[in-house]
């Protein structure tokens, strides 16, 4: 197989045709000899040698590049040298030499910290910032160590400009490869197809490997730097993984001759219990007893009281109701008991008796150091989290290695290994805050209900059957069958465990001083094991055998269901290699520079998964029962037949293996002009044999011009000014197949097997395509007062993954094709101001971003449900934003409360109409459901010892819907309450006071669903919020000995400071999904690192 697909006349020809020339001049250059005077010296940093550092002598273009031992060798023919050495990172040195040298020459190089975001990590090389052609953002360790989190991700907030958070991020739980959601966004989404099959998070990157398992097994005081790649240029070289962006971490190693090192970190933390009395969707004991008493005169418990087969819930203010009505107590026994729940509020049993103020601690060991051909680094990291749900917590246990040695001049060898050990444990995990359902018509837990006497006993509540049919089942020798949440709560056993492993070794060797031939590989394996034991003292079990037992003719009971608990187990393994072989050429020559890398790789990553059900299970002897007729229906408790369900026993996994062929290189004239281009062929076995024997445009041209090196620029005030710009191609992996498709499982009934989610084959089915375009200029004033960068991009997403519907006639009902195409456009600006110098100095850091994407096709009809966030939230509409949010037009509230909308340009109560029309004349569209501005403005101080940071947030231009009351009463026990019940239409002329609808018996599901999706419940979004605040303390001012330790404190989500919307809500934990969203309470951190 060619290493480059490059037809004739291709880009990739006319790149090697341009190029020549430029091969030419350097080996013509090297075979002129130029000898006068010889310069020989070292460059030397930290007491090591510093191979890699540049040096030139200035005005002539000659230079050379430190070798292992940091030496290097020059020859000029006049009888003095200005020399120029430089490094990512440190201070330059400039110096005048006499020649002949009368010394040996040793020149030292000290860090400097304002020089760390000078260097690009791709993954593949490292680019220094005169070079870079494309979008990076670098991200020090000191911004890392900014933040006190024990995960990685969660240190980016508020410091990268282009990059959102959105969602909560899940780790990976099953065998599917996309089941992690990272919650990140860079510079938007170009994919419309839904998260399992096409990912939207960027590619994550582990020491020049894709990292596929749970972010949660890194730990970041093992982490030097990371880098975002933004643009095509600076990602492309990832090829079809590349089209959300890329995030490429470097884990810290050890410096040549430096004597061992130690690094110690200990943080811990605190945070508040959960605000239970902040949630609007909770609706006070005595309006939920208002509404039970208005469904109780309307009938609507009235078969329930009188004791329907099925024996539902029965609430206590039903049941006093019943009462009542029936004679069994007086009206004033009645009134006395409902004004006694009326003044019960369940959060206050919750907020004692489940939640918990968390704590949070987190501790890192390293030894570090080198001789002069090895480096070496070791590190133990622990972790441990008390969550706000008493019982549950989570641990971290993380063993890393890295290793270096150069057995011989020139040859280099690299080994690590990375292990973590992470286990969760959820000892409550039902029986949270809005999780319980009582069952029959009520699916949120009364707001009356008390958890625990005076003492803390757990006490009983009424679930899934009245009390009454409980209390009898019990005398007859059942088990007992009542539910007390704390009793569960304490119980309760379900935890998962993911380990992951990682071995890395890498394999290098200078051919020549300015070519090297690189091999590496990698492995990794991860398994995430989970386990949920509902022992047989546990409500789930107890009910279970319960309703599947026989009352015999002679009262005695047999059992359908065997005593016992029931066990649950998943378990997924992921297992990748992945091997590249690569040449690096790097040659300068006089002004001209060029950079070249040349390469393939290939990677497999294979998954598998399984889940099990056992019925009967003892813990003492792992032993269950196997012998059930799960394809019978059997009798029931209190009535009825059904089947006992089916236990799992599916097994699943994916083989997705790739080859990729890549070229990558770079010219460069006096450092000031720069050109950039890429190639990279990727296959896979995703695709079938027509779309593999295409050539996948995956592909970058940049170009950049260091415009304040040129003669005829004269603005003194600002000595830095640099333009740049890129275009190219990446793409998104899809998690699918180009043959026929279902799921197999086994026949409830008849225990056959059976495929469900038949979809037909599409051998045309490719990768979806990502073309970006980037322009951008850096820039610095004078004396570094103000720097920064504006971008701008435009990215077109092509050939788009979307199902398609397919007539009955075609035996499928869709297809999966590559049609669907969005546009994204934006800037990201960052703007680093030094306000202050002396012994106070005061700085900030501007970030502002602005994104605006759209739909330019996608073929999925729109339907009556389509405004209800069909897609995952995205609606898909021609020409407006991928998270557009649209509302039925509101036209108030009529004289009889009901809300009217829009149809045919008339108001209207045609609810039904109004919902099945999607047109302009029915809907207002409101707005991105995403920002479209946010960025943070970032504030620090020093003065002598001390260090303050403040961050700013903000999101600004998008809506979001919020929560009401549902409009039947009905709705309200169904978990449909909301705290707008107490603003509702009463009486005639409340329109004219109120936007919230009368509630009504009997039920009108269309008139609810218009209103829950009108546009009078859309809010703005727009907000700022403190981020966090950071306060240091250098020890060593005090502390002779401990020249480098710092002492801490950290604060973060300290909550809005501003909001546009006027109902007191925070945009970023408002959901349609969840009954019951709380806010992230406040945590402060207190946290010690030092080395020596």
């Amino acid at each position: 197989m060619n290493l480059l697909y490059c037809p004739r006349g291709g880009l990739c020809l006319r790149i090697v045709f341009l190029l020549t020339p430029f091969f030419i001049i350097f080996f013509r250059a090297e075979s002129i000899a130029q000898q006068t005077f010889r310069i020989e010296g070292q460059v030397r940093a930290t007491g090591a040698a510093l191979p890699g550092a540049n040096v030139q002598i200035k005005a002539s273009g000659l230079g050379a590049t430190t070798n292992e031992q940091g030496k290097f060798d020059l020859q000029v023919t006049a009888d003095s040298a200005r020399l120029v050495v430089s490094y990512i990172g440190y201070r330059s040195i400039d110096t005048l030499l006499l020649l002949p040298q009368t010394a040996r020459l040793v020149l030292t190089m000290y860090p400097d910290a304002s020089m760390l975001n000078e260097l690009a990590v791709t993954g593949y090389q490292t680019i220094p910032k005169e070079r870079a052609t494309g979008s990076f953002i670098q991200v020090d360790n000191a911004l890392i160590n900014r933040s006190v989190s024990t995960n990685l991700l969660d240190r980016l907030v508020g410091n990268v400009s282009g990059l959102a958070f959105q969602g909560q991020p899940v780790n990976p739980t099953g065998s599917n490869p996309l089941s992690r959601n990272l919650g990140i966004r860079i510079r938007g989404e170009s994919t419309l197809a839904a998260s399992t099959m096409v990912s939207r998070d960027p590619l994550i990157v582990v020491d020049n490997f894709p990292f596929e398992g749970s972010l949660a097994s890194i730990n970041p005081n093992d982490v030097e730097s990371m880098t975002i790649l933004r643009d095509a240029a600076a990602a492309s070289i990832w090829g079809a993984r590349a089209g959300n962006g890329v995030i490429v971490i470097v884990t810290k190693k050890g410096n040549r001759s430096q004597p061992i090192k130690a690094e110690l970190t200990a943080n811990l933390g605190f945070v508040g219990k959960p605000d239970l009395f902040a949630d609007a969707n909770y609706l006070d004991a005595a309006s939920y007893i208002d509404v039970e008493r208005q469904l109780y005169s309307r009938g609507y418990f009235d078969t329930d009281i009188a004791g329907m087969a099925n024996r539902p819930v029965i609430s206590p203010a039903v049941s006093i109701l019943a009462a009542e009505r029936s004679g069994e107590i007086t009206p004033e026994s009645a009134q006395q008991q409902l004004a006694t729940l009326s003044n019960s509020d369940v959060r206050r049993d919750f907020q004692r008796w489940v939640y918990q103020k968390q704590a949070r601690q987190q501790y890192a060991l390293s030894l570090s150091g080198g001789a002069a051909r090895s480096t070496y680094r070791v590190s133990a990291g622990y972790d441990y989290n008390r969550h706000a749900v008493i019982g549950n917590g989570d641990n971290r246990i993380t063993l890393t290695t890295e290793n270096s040695v150069t057995p011989v001049t020139g040859l280099d060898l690299n080994f690590g290994l990375h292990y973590s050990d992470v286990t969760v444990r959820e000892q409550n995990h039902q029986n949270q805050y809005g999780s319980i359902m009582p069952g029959g018509k009520y699916s949120d837990l009364y707001p009356y209900t008390q958890l625990a006497d005076a003492l803390g006993n757990p006490l009983e509540i009424v679930k899934d059957f009245d009390s009454g049919f409980k209390t009898r089942a019990l005398d007859a020798g059942f088990q007992d069958w009542e539910y007390r949440p704390l009793q569960e709560a304490a119980i309760g056993s379900k935890k998962s465990k993911t380990t992951d492993l990682l071995i890395k070794s890498s394999l290098s060797y200078s051919l020549t001083k300015w070519l090297r031939v690189q091999a590496q590989y990698a492995f990794e394996r991860q398994n995430i094991s989970a386990q949920l034991l509902n022992t047989a003292e546990s409500y789930y079990s107890r009910d279970l055998v319960n309703r599947f037992t026989i009352i015999n003719p002679d009262s005695s009971l047999s059992y359908q269901v065997p005593l016992g608990g029931v066990l649950r187990l998943n378990e997924a393994v992921y297992v990748s290699h992945n091997g590249r072989l690569q040449f690096n050429l790097d040659k300068s020559v006089g002004f001209h520079g060029i950079n070249l890398l040349a390469g393939a790789e290939v990677r497999q990553l294979k998954t598998t998964g399984f889940d099990r059900t056992s019925y009967g299970y003892d813990p003492l002897t792992g032993v269950s029962a196997n012998n059930l007729d799960f394809s019978k229906a059997l009798p029931t408790q209190p009535s009825g037949m059904a089947l006992i369900p089916v236990p799992e026993g599916a097994m699943q996994g994916f083989m997705n293996r790739f080859i990729s062929y890549y070229l990558n290189g770079s010219y460069s004239y006096k450092t000031r002009y720069v050109l950039s281009a890429s190639a990279r062929r990727d296959g896979a076995n995703i695709f079938g044999a027509r779309t593999n024997d295409k050539v996948t445009p995956l592909w970058s041209i940049g170009a950049a011009w260091e415009l304040s090196e040129e003669r005829f620029y004269a603005a003194s005030w600002m000595p830095y000014l640099k333009i740049r710009g890129s275009y190219g191609s990446s793409g998104n992996v899809y998690q699918g197949s180009v043959y026929v498709t279902g799921t197999y499982v086994n026949s409830g009934l008849t225990g056959l097997p059976t495929i469900n989610a038949l979809l037909a084959p599409n051998p045309n089915l490719q990768w979806e395509t990502v073309r970006t375009m980037n322009l951008a200029v850096d820039f610095a004033s004078r004396s570094d007062r103000f720097s920064g960068s504006l971008e701008f991009y435009l990215k077109k997403g092509a050939d788009l993954v979307q199902n398609l519907s397919l007539p009955p006639s075609a035996g499928f009902r869709a297809m999966y094709g590559n049609s669907a195409a969005t546009t994204t456009r934006g800037f990201d600006f960052t703007l680093r101001t030094d306000n202050l110098r002396g012994k106070l100095r005061w700085q900030t850091t501007w970030l502002i971003s602005h994104i605006a994407d759209r739909v330019d096709r996608f073929d999925v009809s729109l339907t009556a449900t389509s405004i209800q966030g069909q897609g995952e939230g995205r609606i898909g509409v021609k020409g407006k934003p991928l998270y557009a949010i649209y509302g039925y037009k509101w036209n108030g509230i009529d004289p009889n409360g009901d809300p009217l909308g829009n149809l045919n340009g008339e108001k209207s109560k045609e609810y039904a109409k109004i919902i099945s029309n999607f047109q302009p004349d029915s809907l207002d569209y409101k707005g991105s459901g995403v920002p479209t501005w946010f960025g943070s403005i970032r504030n620090d101080f020093t003065l002598g010892p001390w260090s303050l940071s403040v961050n700013l947030t903000y999101k600004l231009g998008y809506v979001f819907r919020r929560t009401s009351i549902g409009l039947n009463y009905a709705d309200v026990l169904a978990g449909k309450a909301h705290q707008d019940y107490n603003d509702r239409w009463q009486t005639p002329g409340d329109e004219s006071a109120t936007s919230v609808p009368a509630l009504i018996y009997p039920s009108n599901a269309q008139r609810n669903t218009f209103y829950q999706y009108s546009s009078v419940l859309v809010e703005k979004g727009d907000h700022v919020r403190l981020q966090d605040i950071r306060v240091a303390f250098d020890l060593g001012s005090i502390l002779k000995r401990l020249k480098a330790a710092q002492l801490y404190l950290y604060a973060t989500n300290l909550g809005v400071v501003w909001r546009a919307n006027q109902q007191g809500l925070d945009p970023d934990y408002v959901s349609l999904t969840s009954r019951h969203q709380l806010l992230p309470p406040s945590s402060i951190s207190l946290g010690f690192r030092t080395s020596f």
